[in-house]
């Protein structure tokens, strides 16, 4: 790399700023010298906000989402940035050199943006076998119901499928929302469970149909779990093998064993036994934590995917797995991502979103506060 300090081709602002371009122009340039491309070269550039042509070489691959503060961005409205790297900088040339998880997918959606009165999950409404979206909106709705509306993987989740009420009533904070195939009919049917102020004074599920488009219970029915609070967190999979779906339930905090616990019952018995109590390698964790059920390395162990949003050692939001083949006594996967620390405006679901031979791939929804204005999908790679 050669960089033209002789000033004789500069333009007239850097002749009376020499050292300000000398420092910008360094820096762009050695943007160069570690891999990164002119970011207005991406095929996603915003063309109504860039009009500049592409210059030179393209990349071997694009990182994150078009980033107009880019220090590479012939279009920034800040020459060069200032020479500051911008975060997007910052998470890729930390995915290149720290190895951070990059996207797979990033989208707007035909959901406008959402608030805390929607859960997001991912299931399979229509049999295509390709993940769609779940929005389970719990109050405020027209119906006076808890309504089910499902974008379809099909369409990139830009077109509905449903848009339905329920049999079940408007909900609040004490009701967490799954997804399970409990008649073994293939498709997704969607689990309430209420936590406290329940008739049973215990934890309670109750289950929608898919076959009757959520109108109907095929299940109503107290556990062997006392009641619960936000502390708790839930998730269905075949634990013991006997082709039931059993109701993992996660304690984060206060636990006897002092890191976040598993508690596992029996789909056989309706949630009336326990078939694994267990502390995890997984310290104690909070509000902060999203944690997933899912086999992530297809071995056929359920395992529990913690999505650490803040506070993490990499500045990014980070994938922790804990292996269920062990009793999720070990991990087998921890890495930070390209995005970045996250808050209560996003939540999180694992999926088999590319049908591929690698296992699960974490999905992060982002509710509001959106580029698109819609509630948005990013897929993150698992390799």
């Amino acid at each position: 790399m050669v960089l033209n300090f002789t000033f004789n081709n500069w333009g007239q602002d850097c002749q009376s700023k020499r050292q300000y371009c000398i420092e910008n122009i360094a820096i762009h340039e050695f943007g160069h010298a570690i891999g990164l491309a002119h970011e207005q070269n991406r095929p996603d550039t915003d063309r109504l906000l860039c009009a500049d042509r592409p210059q030179g070489s393209n990349g071997d691959f694009i990182i994150g989402t078009w980033d107009p503060a880019s220090i590479m961005n012939y279009c920034n409205p800040t020459w060069v940035n200032g020479g500051i790297l911008s975060a997007g900088d910052i998470l890729g040339i930390r995915f290149l050199y720290e190895g951070l998880l990059p996207f797979n997918v990033q989208t707007g959606t035909g959901l406008h943006e959402t608030g805390n009165n929607f859960e997001l999950l991912l299931g399979n409404y229509d049999g295509d076998q390709l993940p769609d979206l779940f929005a389970i909106k719990k109050s405020g709705t027209g119906s006076q119901s808890t309504e089910v509306h499902v974008l379809s993987g099909a369409s990139n989740y830009r077109s509905f499928v449903l848009n339905t009420g329920t049999g079940l009533h408007e909900t609040g904070e004490n009701v967490e929302f799954k997804l399970t195939d409990w008649d073994g009919d293939g498709r997704s049917d969607v689990a309430a469970m209420i936590k406290n102020s329940t008739g049973t004074s215990s934890t309670e599920v109750h289950i929608l149909s898919w076959a009757s488009n959520y109108r109907s219970f095929i299940l109503q029915t107290g556990t062997a779990l006392h009641m619960t609070d936000a502390n708790w967190e839930f998730g269905f999979a075949d634990w013991n093998r006997d082709g039931k779906s059993d109701l993992f339930a996660m304690k984060k905090d206060g636990t006897g064993t002092g890191t976040t616990e598993v508690h596992v019952l029996s789909g056989a018995t309706n949630f009336k036994n326990f078939i694994l109590q267990t502390g995890t390698a997984l310290h104690k964790t909070d509000r902060m934590f999203d944690l997933e059920v899912g086999d992530w390395n297809l071995d056929g162990r359920p395992d529990i995917v913690a999505v650490a949003k803040q506070r993490t050692g990499s500045k990014s939001t980070e994938v922790h797995v804990l292996d269920g083949a062990s009793a999720f006594s070990k991990m087998i996967f921890q890495r930070g991502t390209l995005l970045e620390e996250t808050d209560d405006r996003f939540s999180f679901a694992v999926a088999d979103m590319d049908r591929s031979i690698f296992g699960l791939e974490v999905v992060a929804f982002k509710k509001s506060s959106t580029g698109t204005n819609s509630t948005e999908v990013h897929v993150l790679r698992n390799r």
